[in-house]
């Protein structure tokens, strides 16, 4: 063989080249390399300016804030509407053909209907707490299953969510203390500290003796973090938004009540020569000035309700006795009719304010003798936009932190389509007129699907309790439906009997037909 003809380069391992990477080649990094940048402060986070509200002595803050009516109004008006629908929600199967589904979905519901403790009434006025104190907390408590009721499928239950003080955590735990990455649980006070009235909770390092010692590890936790960003478990309550409005309404109202106290009771006023005030100042031993000590005691007697009457010389300017008393007293009052001091404007408009931060402006609509109802359907439509935010936030939570862990806890192993869903209840019940109509309607040209979940929830949108129907099969469901003996749609009307009645489609005497 000739010495030009070279040897054919060797094929290149590709599998060697990979796990043997040149320094030019990027490698991915899979650890976490950032941190959120919170500040900590005595083991809580640091996110508020105001020292009123920071946590802890936000929770106070939120307190007080709580007893002014406004702020009340504003706070219960959606806490109404988020209990009333919790209360109806349940969990559905992921898969209606699943039989674990349903199953799965069936044991979650019976949990929530045989909770201790006040049951899942108490548990949902306990969650809703996150939306005034930025945060809620409860202990998930766990038990065997000892019940006659699903003990073949699932030996484990929750006994109780048990409610846990907000501002009894002393401490957040992270994985990693220093960058405040993973929280994995907190530390809470010993209950002595909290019982104490005269505790006051400070910076200060607090003493190992006043802190339980035992970790509350996150799996244990139902944690509500509302508004959280940058991981931050406190959350951000609703009350930091109308907190500005709130202080500068109470300070007006303040301010209010000093002016009609004033205005009702008056200030006394006691005239007396000017020599003898002249005599009583240069002189503190004077009769003028101890005439004029007296007549002070007297005054502040009376404003104080402990005198109802003081004693006056009868002498009078003037030779003849017809001049001015020497010793005089009037009650004045407030004129108040200097400057701009109409309060009622503003403190209607902080009120408007505070209500709006909670999307409750409706509630005040009317009360100045001016609304409309088209403005009070918008605003309710916006509040209710507030509210399905905030039933979507719990609907996760219940999601992650009760349905996943009690179905692992139990081992009970189900696909992504076959995980149970949490449905929360109606914000407001339906208009069973309106919901009719559209069923007829859609039913009376052929576009009504004959299933069973659509069937129920057309029915539940018309007010009707279909609990019965719920556990038949969808082929008796569908034999038990009344016969279609209702002549609606022809003629291609919109209700009624369409085109085929007196007077045709634009009949008047069926305004549904009416264009």
């Amino acid at each position: 063989m000739s010495e030009d003809i070279k040897e054919a380069p060797q094929p290149v391992d590709i599998s060697k080249a990979e796990s043997n990477p040149t320094p030019s080649q990027t490698r991915m990094k899979f650890a976490e390399t950032g941190q959120p940048f919170m500040k900590e402060v005595g083991g809580w986070i640091r996110d508020q300016a105001k020292y009123e509200l920071q946590y802890p002595r936000s929770i106070k803050t939120f307190a007080e804030m709580r007893n002014h009516a406004v702020v009340d109004a504003g706070a219960t008006v959606g806490e109404v509407f988020l209990t009333k629908s919790l209360l109806k929600g349940r969990w559905v199967a992921g898969d209606n053909k699943s039989e674990r589904s349903r199953d799965a979905a069936g044991f979650l519901n019976w949990n929530l209907k045989n909770l201790d403790n006040g049951g899942w009434y108490e548990a949902i006025t306990n969650m809703i707490t996150c939306f005034q104190n930025g945060f809620s907390w409860q202990e998930k408590v766990f038990a065997k299953n000892n019940s006659q009721e699903w003990t073949g499928k699932f030996q484990y239950k929750i006994k109780k969510l048990a409610p846990r003080s907000a501002d009894s955590v002393q401490e957040w735990v992270w994985k990693d203390a220093v960058t405040k990455r993973d929280l994995v649980g907190l530390v809470q006070y010993k209950s002595s500290t909290l019982n104490n009235p005269f505790n006051t909770i400070s910076l200060n390092p607090i003493p190992k003796s006043n802190v339980l010692s035992t970790l509350i590890p996150l799996e244990k936790i139902m944690l509500l973090s509302w508004n959280s960003t940058n991981g931050n478990p406190q959350g951000k309550s609703d009350f930091v938004g109308c907190y500005k409005s709130y202080k500068e309404l109470s300070m007006i109202e303040a301010y209010e009540l000093l002016g009609i106290s004033k205005s009702l009771a008056g200030v006394l006023v006691i005239r007396m020569p000017t020599d003898h005030l002249n005599k009583a100042m240069e002189d503190p031993t004077s009769d003028e000035a101890k005439a004029l000590s007296a007549f002070k005691k007297q005054c502040s007697a009376i404003q104080q309700g402990d005198q109802t009457f003081i004693i006056l010389g009868s002498d009078v300017q003037g030779e003849n006795g017809n001049g001015k008393y020497v010793y005089d007293m009037a009650l004045q009052g407030i004129d108040g009719g200097t400057g701009n001091n109409n309060t009622k404007d503003v403190i209607a408009m902080k009120e408007k304010s505070i209500l709006n931060s909670f999307a409750a402006g409706f509630l005040t609509l009317g009360d100045s003798g001016v609304g409309s109802y088209s403005l009070a359907d918008t605003k309710q439509s916006l509040h209710a936009f507030y509210m399905e935010r905030k039933l979507m936030f719990i609907a996760d939570a219940l999601q992650r932190q009760i349905a996943k862990p009690l179905l692992e806890i139990n081992q009970y192993k189900l696909n992504e389509s076959e995980m149970p869903i949490f449905e929360y209840g109606e914000l407001d019940d339906a208009d069973a007129d309106v919901a009719s109509k559209v069923i007829q309607r859609v039913a009376s040209v052929g576009m009504f699907p004959k299933e069973k979940a659509f069937l129920l929830d057309s029915l539940r949108q018309c007010g009707l309790d279909v609990t019965s129907l719920e556990d038949l099969t969808e082929e008796d469901l569908m034999s038990r439906l009344t016969d279609e003996t209702s002549r609606a749609g022809e003629g291609q009307g919109t209700s009624g009997t369409g085109g085929s009645q007196k007077g045709g489609v634009t009949s008047s005497t069926n305004m549904e037909n009416a264009p």
